[in-house]
């Protein structure tokens, strides 16, 4: 039975054409697409409304230092935002922790990017945040830019500070 299946597609190959149907061919023609770029998944970023609005921001923050991640933290995060909520933007630096020097950067920077923008934009220590704001945090902040793994490391942390609750 299993060749049986795969006969649509040797046809197609020996035919010069690629195993999806024609009718997927054609959606990404007329997107002027590769078809592979219909078949790779968006990042969950992407799905954030005006997101392109913060963009320079949430680059400049993780670029403060290698190991610096930025998230998407509030109602933005937990699809619950109004048409003028503020951005809130988390940092951290996982495991080695932001100084003080580095997050008073960071929020000069996205108090001087923010300036002319439409809505607030707040930025979160993440690493200094207490226990009670960890536990308030009833949705999954959204990882936007920098370093994964200091974002992972966060994550455990706010998992183990709600499984300890």
């Amino acid at each position: 039975a299993r060749g049986f299946r795969s006969r649509p597609l040797t046809r197609n190959y020996l035919k010069g054409r690629g195993p999806l149907p024609e009718s997927f061919y054609a959606i990404a023609d007329a997107l002027k697409l590769d078809p592979i770029q219909l078949l790779v998944p968006i990042k969950s970023h992407h799905a954030i409304p005006k997101l392109e609005e913060i963009a320079p921001i949430v680059t400049a923050c993780s670029k403060v230092s290698p190991d610096i991640a930025v998230g998407l933290m509030g109602s933005r995060a937990a699809g619950s935002e109004k048409k003028y909520s503020d951005w809130d933007l988390g940092v951290t630096a996982g495991l080695r922790q932001l100084s003080t020097m580095e997050f008073l950067k960071i929020k000069q920077l996205v108090d001087d990017l923010a300036e002319d923008l439409p809505r607030a934009v707040d930025a979160i220590n993440l690493d200094a945040a207490p226990e009670w704001f960890l536990k308030g945090v009833q949705y999954t902040p959204k990882f936007l830019a920098g370093n994964e793994s200091s974002w992972a490391y966060f994550m455990g942390v706010l998992h183990g500070v709600k499984k300890a609750a």
